[in-house]
């Protein structure tokens, strides 16, 4: 029996990374790599270059799914055009997509989106954290019984990006602690940060809090000044997770099992210390996960999620705005209409 028909769209540097795992896919026999679109060749020249073999190259989209007729795709272009690609493809009768983070640039694209899925084309978001086993393991121990569960957390290190940076942070929180992040704060500094991809992509440096109506929170830190380094320090209730993003090594403390319920002012009493090194992330093989899972569909990040990210970013950007002021999601009209130019 032929493989379902799979295609990817955009062929940057994520896009050849999803390339990679296609292929894998491709050759344990769970779909057929059938072709990739992009309005311009200089990706696709690349992966040839990595990765003989390839599948066919498109630059009409028309064409692209007259050709190869998908039924998955994997959505690797910049965030604004996220929408009207998963426009097409429910016009062209795809049945699933993964589609990259930032789900898109506003929170009314990603409430549209969310009523694509709802309406039978089943999206993923390729926010991998659940994919990474050092993450899994990293859950596991800040919510076992040592540790308590999650708090706070905090985020920090050089100059990452509020949107590319926060968006994975805002995710990352949530999946690990079970919190629904309700409110945002922000201040940016005064200047954006130049962007890679294009003049036309402006990302923010700064801070910014993230609350959830039960008191936890979450403290990105990113400001221009700061140029080496990523930390996160996951604050529970028995102790503390500090993983630094650049060694892939993790500094896990908590009280002993006898002092577990002695009061929080006790803080400093003799603990239990230990370091882990982690496996360092595998976009490649997690994105391929990610793909599998969507397929099997479960086990993989939805629109809802996806959107929740945006609309809390966009609920960043307003506040920054606003002197700091908080803003609540779900945003209102107008505010769910503002477009802020990520990529």
């Amino acid at each position: 029996m032929t493989e379902p028909a799979a295609g990817l769209i955009g062929c940057g540097v994520m896009g050849r990374r999803h390339a990679a795992a296609l292929m894998a896919l491709e050759k344990e026999g769970r779909l057929r790599f059938a072709g990739i679109y992009d309005p311009r060749p200089e990706g696709y020249e690349a992966l040839k270059r990595e990765a003989p073999g390839a599948p066919p190259f498109f630059d009409d989209l028309e064409a692209f799914y007259a050709a190869i007729r998908p039924e998955t795709l994997a959505i690797a272009t910049t965030a604004p055009h996220h929408l009207p690609h998963l426009e097409a493809a429910a016009a062209h009768g795809v049945k699933r997509a993964l589609v990259e983070k930032p789900l898109a640039v506003s929170t009314v694209e990603v409430r549209r989106i969310v009523a694509l899925d709802a309406a039978g084309l089943r999206i993923a978001v390729n926010h991998q954290w659940p994919f990474f086993p050092a993450y899994a393991r990293l859950k596991d121990l800040a919510n076992g019984p040592a540790l308590g569960g999650v708090v706070s957390a905090s985020v920090m290190g050089g100059a990452f990006g509020a949107a590319m940076g926060g968006s994975h942070a805002i995710f990352l929180f949530e999946w690990m602690s079970g919190a629904r992040l309700a409110r945002a704060s922000a201040w940016f500094d005064a200047e954006p940060l130049p962007n890679p991809r294009g003049a036309e992509f402006v990302d923010r440096a700064g801070e910014m809090r993230f609350e959830a109506e039960d008191g936890r929170a979450l403290h990105v830190n990113c400001r221009a000044e700061q140029r080496h380094g990523q930390l996160e320090v996951w604050n529970c209730r028995l102790g503390q997770i500090v993983v630094d993003r650049l060694t892939w090594t993790a500094l896990i403390r908590h009280r002993r099992e006898e002092d577990r319920e002695a009061p929080a002012t006790r803080y400093g009493m003799p603990g239990v210390s230990e370091s882990l090194t982690l496996d360092a992330m595998d976009l490649v093989a997690a994105s391929g996960d990610h793909m599998a899972a969507l397929i099997e569909g479960a086990g993989y990040v939805g629109a809802a999620d996806g959107a929740r990210v945006v609309e809390l970013l966009s609920a960043a950007h307003l506040s920054a705005e606003r002197g700091g002021a908080p803003v609540a999601a779900p945003l209102g009209e107008a505010d769910a209409a503002r477009s802020f130019p990520w990529c």
